[in-house]
C-alpha cells in the first residue's frame, strides 16, 4: 500500500537502468495506474493539475523497467531504460548543476583537511599517504571483482 501525502501524491525518484538518478516527479493514483498499464512514465503535473506522459511533447519517453517502494511506502524508485534526456533543459539528469557539485566538493575537501591532526581514519590516511594508496587499490580491486 502506497502512503500518499495530503495532496494525494507520492515522490517518484527516476533512476536510469545503469544507475544514475535522472530526476524526481510526483505521482498520484492515476499516474501510477497509467505507468503500470503502458510501461511508460506518467507523472502528475502539479502546475497543470493533470497526469501527463513524460516526453508527451518532447518525445523523450521514459520506458519503465522496475518500480520499487521505499521501506515505509512513502516514495517510489522508478527504474527506466531511456537514452533520451529526462530534464526539460535537455540534460539527461535534473541533477546536473555543476556549481553545487563544485561547492560540495570544496566543502568536503575543507572537512577532510580539517581532520589531518585527528586520530580518525581520515586523519591517519592524510598523514600516511601510503595508506591512502592502499585504500584506493583495495577499492579498485573490489570494483573489478564485483563486475
Amino acid at each position: 500500500m502506497i502512503n500518499f501525502n495530503d495532496n494525494g501524491t507520492v515522490s517518484g525518484i527516476i533512476q536510469d537502468v545503469n544507475g544514475p538518478v535522472k530526476g524526481l516527479c510526483y505521482m498520484n493514483r492515476e499516474s501510477i495506474k497509467q505507468t503500470c498499464q503502458h510501461r511508460k512514465l506518467y507523472r502528475y503535473a502539479r502546475k497543470l493539475g493533470r497526469v501527463i506522459m513524460k516526453g508527451e511533447t518532447s518525445g523523450d519517453v521514459q520506458h519503465i523497467i522496475q518500480i520499487s517502494l521505499d521501506c515505509d511506502s512513502g516514495a517510489m524508485l522508478i527504474t527506466v531504460d531511456s537514452k533520451k534526456p529526462f530534464c526539460h533543459t535537455g540534460n539527461h539528469s535534473c541533477f546536473c548543476i555543476q556549481a553545487s557539485i563544485k561547492a560540495n566538493l570544496a566543502t568536503l575537501t575543507e572537512h577532510i583537511k580539517s581532520k589531518i591532526n585527528d586520530d580518525s581514519y581520515t586523519g591517519i590516511m592524510q598523514r600516511n599517504p601510503q595508506l591512502a594508496l592502499a585504500k584506493v587499490t583495495e577499492e579498485f580491486w573490489e570494483v573489478i571483482a564485483s563486475h
